[in-house]
C-alpha cells in the first residue's frame, strides 16, 4: 500500500496508479505473445508455471524494469527497497491476470473494443481511474479537454508507449469488471435457503446444560500411541496441508560496540568542547558535527532534555553539559539563549478524587470528600501530604506534582483554571473534570519563555576492529560445525542461545524477528541440504550463523510438524470416550452428573439461543451443541455431545419457533447481497488454485 499511496498523491497521468494498482500492465505485442523468445531461455531461468504457461527469468526482468521505470518517471525518485518488492509482487500478478484469468475471458468471449476504450477515456462512462487522473488543477474536476492536451502532448514527445500502458490497464480493468459482473448474475438464492435464514434469525431455545470439559481429565488417564496420531493425521489431511517450506536453527552475535568503541566517542566530543563552548555560530557548529536530527530547538520548560528538567540550575546561557550518554549515543549540550519565544507552559500539583460510580449519589459523595480536603488546606495543611494522603492517580506518591505542561495537554477544564491564573499558590475552588474532582495548586504561572539549546549528538556505533572481531567469532563457528550435531555441540561448548525458525517461505523475506532476511531464505532453498550450516550472514546488527534442521514437501504434513497439535486432539477424543464412559447414566440430574467430574465441570442455563449462535455462556465456542439444540423438543435432554472443548448434555427448557410468513423475499435479497460480495473474491481464488501456480522466484530474488 504505501507503494500505491505515494502514487497516488501524484497528478497528470498516472500510469502507476492503475498499472500497479490493478498489476495487469500490457508493453507491447511482441512481450504478450507466449512464442515470443523471450520465453524461449532454458529451464535453468524459469521461475515458475501459470496454467501451463513457463514465466522466464529475463522476461520477468524486462516488464520489471519498465514497470520501475514508470514509477521512477511518475515519482521523479527511483522506488526504494520495499517499494521495488511490491513492484515485482505486481509483475507476478500481471501473470496471473495474463494467463490465469486471460484463458477464462477467452473462453467465454469477454473483450474490449476500441470504442470501449475511446469512451472510457473520452466518451460518456469515463473510467474511473481516468477520471481520477486527468482533473482542471484549478477546479478539481474531471476534464476531457485535459485527457486531449496530454494524449496529444504524449504523442508529439514520442511517449506513445506510456499511453500504450495505460490505455491498456483500463482495458483491461474493464475486462475483469464484466467477467465479475458475469459471475455475480450466477449467485441465486432459493426460497429455502431464505426460509432458513430467516428460521436461524427468528427461532430460539432456552436450555440448560452440563458442561465437562476436557481438562477435567488429567492427560496421564489417557494413553495414545503414534499409531493413532498418524492415523488421525491421514484422516484429516485437507486440515495439515502444508506448502512447501524449510526450519533453520540459528545463532546471533550481536554487533555491539565494546567499551574501546564508547570511549572512542566520548574522546571525539571532549576534543571539540571548547571549541564549541566558545563558538558564536552555535546550531552552525553543532550541525557541522552532530550525528543526531536536532542540533538547534528551542525547547519550552515542559519538552526540556530530561538532564535540564532534573537540575535546573544548568539553565543558564553559556551552560555546557556533557558528553552524557542518552540512548545509545553521547550528547554534548550548549545553552545559547533562556529568552526565546516558546509555547506557553505552566506547573501544577493536584489532589483527584474519583466519584465510585457515575450517578448523581457517587458524584455528591466525591465532592464534598474534595471539598473537605480543599477546606483542610485552605486550614494549614500540607498540599503535597493531602496528595500523598488522598490522591487516587499516579502523581500522588509525587505530592500530586504534575510537572511542566503546555497546552493541549490536560482536559480543557483543567487547563482553562491554570493557564488563567495570575499568580502561584492554591486555587480555592473544586475544578470537575471527566475524571472526577481536582484540587489544584499552581506552582508555577504560564510563561511562554524559551530556551534555545544546540546539541551535538554522537552515535556509539561499533567500529570497524570490533565488527571484524565479532565477524571472525562468527565465522570460526561456522567453519567449525559442517552437520547439525556438530552445530549444537558448539552452541554448548560457547553457552550460546539457538532460536528455532519453522516452516519458512520460500518467499518470506523476514525470519523471526529479523528483517530483510532474504538472503538466508535463499541459502535455505537454493543451497542447503538437511543438516548443512551455512556461512555468516548479517542481518539486524547481527551475525546469523544457520543450520537447516528440516526440508517440508507440499502436501500432508509431517506428524513431528504438528505433533502437538495432533496429540491434543486425539487425548481429547480419548477425554471424551472416558467421558462419557465415566456418566454412565446420562439422563441423571444434570447436578449429580457434574459431581462426577469435580469443579471444572459446570451445570449452566442460557435463553434465547438462536441458530445463528456459535458459541455458548461460559465454555466458548460450541457450534455442535447449539445444532444439536434445536434437534429437541422442549421438555428432551440431548446424549452426550462430544463438542469443541468438552462433552455436552443438555435439556431444551422451553423454545420459540419462527411462526411461517407469506414472503421471504426480503431475506432472500439479503442472502444474495451478501453472497454477491464474495462471488468475485471465490471466483478469483479458484481460477488460482485451478491454474496450477509453481512459484520458485526465490531461486532469483
Amino acid at each position: 500500500m504505501a507503494l500505491i499511496n505515494s502514487i497516488r498523491k501524484r497528478t497528470g497521468l498516472v500510469v502507476g496508479t492503475v498499472a500497479i494498482g490493478l498489476g495487469l500492465f500490457v508493453v507491447g505485442d511482441n512481450l504478450l505473445n507466449p512464442n515470443s523468445i523471450l520465453f524461449g531461455g532454458g529451464n535453468d531461468n524459469i521461475l515458475g508455471k501459470i496454467a501451463g504457461e513457463e514465466i522466464n527469468y529475463e522476461d520477468f526482468k524486462g516488464r520489471e524494469d519498465l514497470y520501475t521505470q514508470n514509477f521512477s518517471a511518475q515519482n521523479q525518485k527511483p522506488p526504494s527497497a520495499q517499494e521495488v518488492i511490491s513492484i515485482r509482487e505486481q509483475v507476478w500478478n500481471y501473470y496471473i491476470q495474463q494467463f490465469a484469468f486471460g484463458k477464462e475471458y477467452k473462453k467465454l468471449g469477454i473483450a474490449v473494443s476500441d470504442a470501449e476504450i475511446r469512451d472510457m477515456f473520452q466518451g460518456k462512462n469515463i473510467h474511473p481511474y481516468v477520471e481520477q487522473n486527468f482533473r482542471n488543477p484549478e477546479s478539481g474536476e474531471f476534464d476531457v479537454t485535459i485527457v486531449q492536451q496530454q494524449l496529444k502532448q504524449l504523442q508529439e514527445n514520442g511517449q506513445t508507449g506510456r499511453l500504450q500502458l495505460f490505455e491498456q490497464s483500463v482495458a483491461e480493468d474493464r475486462q475483469r469488471t464484466k467477467y465479475s459482473s458475469l459471475m455475480e448474475l450466477t449467485n441465486y438464492v432459493t426460497k429455502a435457503e431464505a426460509e432458513q435464514a430467516y428460521q436461524q434469525e427468528n427461532s430460539s431455545v432456552n436450555i440448560k446444560f452440563v458442561h465437562i470439559p476436557f481438562t477435567a481429565v488429567n492427560d496421564s488417564i489417557v494413553n495414545v500411541s503414534d499409531e493413532q496420531l498418524t492415523a488421525y493425521l491421514n484422516s484429516n489431511e485437507k486440515k495439515y496441508e502444508r506448502e512447501n517450506s524449510r526450519s533453520m536453527d540459528y545463532v546471533s552475535f550481536p554487533i555491539e560496540p565494546t567499551a574501546e568503541d564508547t570511549a572512542y566517542f566520548k574522546a571525539e566530543l571532549d576534543k571539540i568542547s571548547s571549541e564549541f563552548l566558545s563558538t558564536d555560530n552555535d546550531s552552525a557548529f553543532a550541525s557541522y558535527h552532530s550525528d543526531g536530527n536536532t542540533p538547534y530547538k528551542v525547547y519550552s520548560l515542559s519538552d526540556l532534555p530530561a538532564v535540564f528538567k532534573s537540575n535546573d540550575s544548568l539553565l543558564q546561557a553559556g551552560t555546557l553539559y556533557g558528553p552524557t550518554v542518552e540512548g545509545g549515543s553521547y550528547k554534548l549540550y550548549k545553552v545559547i539563549s533562556t529568552t526565546a519565544e516558546a509555547e506557553p507552559t505552566a506547573r501544577a500539583s493536584h489532589i483527584l478524587i474519583k466519584p465510585a460510580s457515575q450517578d448523581e449519589a457517587g458524584k455528591a459523595l466525591a465532592k464534598a470528600d474534595a471539598q473537605r480536603i480543599l477546606n483542610q488546606i485552605k486550614g494549614g495543611a500540607d498540599f503535597a501530604e493531602m496528595a500523598r494522603k488522598h490522591g487516587t492517580d499516579g502523581t500522588a506518591s509525587k505530592g500530586g506534582d504534575l510537572g511542566y505542561f503546555g497546552k493541549g495537554r490536560m482536559v480543557a477544564e483543567f487547563e482553562e483554571a491554570v493557564f488563567s491564573a495570575t499568580k502561584t499558590g492554591l486555587i480555592p475552588n473544586l475544578v470537575e473534570t471527566q475524571f472526577g474532582y481536582h484540587i489544584i495548586e499552581v506552582t508555577e504561572i504560564p510563561d511562554a519563555t524559551g530556551i534555545a539549546i544546540a546539541c551535538i549528538e554522537k552515535e556509539i556505533i561499533p567500529g570497524e576492529q570490533t565488527r571484524e572481531s565479532l565477524y571472525q567469532k562468527a565465522n570460526r563457528f561456522a567453519s567449525s560445525a559442517s552437520n547439525l550435531d556438530e552445530f549444537n555441540e558448539l552452541v554448548e561448548q560457547d553457552s550460546l542461545e539457538v532460536k528455532n525458525a519453522k516452516q519458512i517461505d520460500q518467499n518470506a523475506r523476514r525470519i523471526n524477528n529479523l528483517n530483510e532476511a532474504r538472503e538466508i531464505v535463499r541459502w535455505l532453498y537454493n543451497e542447503a541440504d538437511k543438516g548443512d550450516v551455512s556461512g555468516v550472514f548479517e542481518v539486524n546488527y547481527k551475525y546469523i550463523v544457520a543450520v537447516m534442521t528440516n526440508e517440508h514437501k507440499k502436501g500432508l504434513a509431517n506428524l513431528e510438524d504438528v505433533r502437538v497439535e495432533v496429540d491434543r486432539k486425539v487425548k481429547n477424543e480419548e477425554k471424551a470416550k472416558y467421558i462419557i464412559e465415566k456418566i454412565k447414566d446420562p439422563n441423571a440430574e444434570l447436578e449429580s452428573i457434574k459431581e462426577l467430574f469435580g469443579e471444572q465441570a459446570k451445570v449452566l442455563e442460557q435463553s434465547d439461543v438462536k441458530l445463528s449462535t456459535s458459541s455458548l455462556n461460559s465454555i466458548g465456542f460450541s457450534p455442535i451443541s447449539v445444532g444439536a439444540a434445536f434437534a429437541l423438543k422442549k421438555g428432551e435432554r440431548s446424549k452426550p455431545i462430544i463438542d469443541e472443548n468438552g462433552v455436552v448434555i443438555m435439556e431444551v427448557v422451553d423454545r420459540a419457533d419462527a411462526p411461517e410468513i407469506a414472503d421471504y423475499e426480503s431475506y432472500k435479497e439479503k442472502l444474495q447481497s451478501k453472497n454477491g460480495g464474495r462471488v468475485s473474491y471465490n471466483i478469483g481464488e479458484a481460477i488460482k488454485e485451478y491454474s496450477n501456480i509453481e512459484d520458485e522466484r526465490y531461486k532469483f530474488f
